[in-house]
């Protein structure tokens, strides 16, 4: 079975396999866009679903993941941020509802 209600992700179930691919191959599927939430998303519907038992985590193109997308953190400006830290906790807030999981 698979779904579309992804953005940045391809998502399906087969069997009891959950996968998980991240779909931004021109950026690397560098942290951006819709990635996390996305994949945050899919984490909690494979929670959910009563036959899964194991889950792949992998991605579309060359690598896995460059890690965090800083062409689109760059894009954002320094300007709203009072300094470095604010900046830095304004991005790691982005993850915060990874922190819901179970």
């Amino acid at each position: 079975m698979s779904t579309n209600k992804y953005t940045d992700i391809i998502f399906e179930i087969t069997g009891k396999i959950g996968i998980v691919k991240f779909n931004r191959p021109k950026s690397l599927n560098a942290f951006g866009g819709n990635l996390i939430l996305d994949t945050i998303a899919a984490l909690r519907e494979l929670d959910q679903h009563p036959e899964t038992v194991f889950t792949v985590l992998t991605g579309e193109g060359r690598f896995f993941s460059a890690g965090a997308d800083v062409k689109a953190e760059g894009r954002t400006g320094t300007a709203q941020y009072k300094n470095d830290a604010e900046k830095k906790l304004a991005f790691l807030a982005r993850f915060s509802p990874s922190e819901q999981l179970p």
